[in-house]
């Protein structure tokens, strides 16, 4: 690592409290990183505004997750976010779309870690090497046409507003419309696409294309 990383610091997120803390001793125990935290998914959003890291750790555990990287991206200082993931799948190449910096397998070694941790830091990106091949693939493919579903403009507006991780209200606030319109639209988009909630429509408007207002 570069000798100008020695003052950057590190946000875990992750699931395990075991496995938080064995990140933390590991990274801490390397250097030149400072480790600013640790957190579940759930307070990671309120205490990366408290520590205000340069980069965050962040385990995708599930889908649900795709909001807290989108939220993470979207903060003031635009902190760098490394994926550390169980396996490769749509929702890691949706979280790369998203603004991930990064994504590092979790059958990886400590030495990789530390390595792709400094490559994110330095403004570089690192991506698995059977991520990379599998989306060398996904670019080879022709181009896939939205599916003709008869959504609105203001339907299309809201689906790319969601695939960006705004939620109701503030949906409703960029939008100038209520809560309870937000959720009308939403159920009607959610019938036209046939798909089950937020996270399946992000997932739908990141493949279309239509994540772009």
């Amino acid at each position: 690592m570069d000798l100008s990383q020695d003052a950057a610091s590190v946000l875990i997120v992750h699931p395990s409290p075991l496995l938080r803390e064995a990140l933390q001793s590991y990274i801490e125990s390397k250097g030149p990183l400072r480790v600013a935290g640790v957190s579940d998914s759930l307070e990671a959003l309120a205490m990366a505004e408290h520590c205000r890291p340069q980069l965050v750790l962040l385990a995708l555990a599930s889908e649900d997750d795709l909001s807290l990287l989108s939220a993470l991206v979207a903060l003031p200082w635009s902190p760098r976010v490394l994926l550390l993931c169980k396996a490769l799948g749509e929702p890691v190449r949706a979280a790369i779309r998203l603004g991930a910096s990064g994504v590092l397998s979790e059958d990886d070694s400590g030495s990789q870690l530390l390595k792709a941790l400094g490559c994110v830091l330095n403004g570089e990106l690192w991506v698995d090497r059977a991520l990379t091949a599998s989306l060398l693939r996904d670019l080879r493919k022709p181009p896939t046409e939205p599916s003709p579903v008869g959504l609105s403009p203001r339907e299309r507006q809201i689906v790319a507003l969601v695939a960006q991780g705004m939620s109701t209200g503030r949906l409703a606030d960029q939008l100038h419309i209520s809560e309870k319109t937000v959720r009308n639209h939403l159920s009607s988009i959610y019938d036209k696409l046939q798909v089950a909630d937020r996270v399946e429509l992000a997932l739908y408007a990141l493949k279309q294309g239509i994540n772009k207002i």
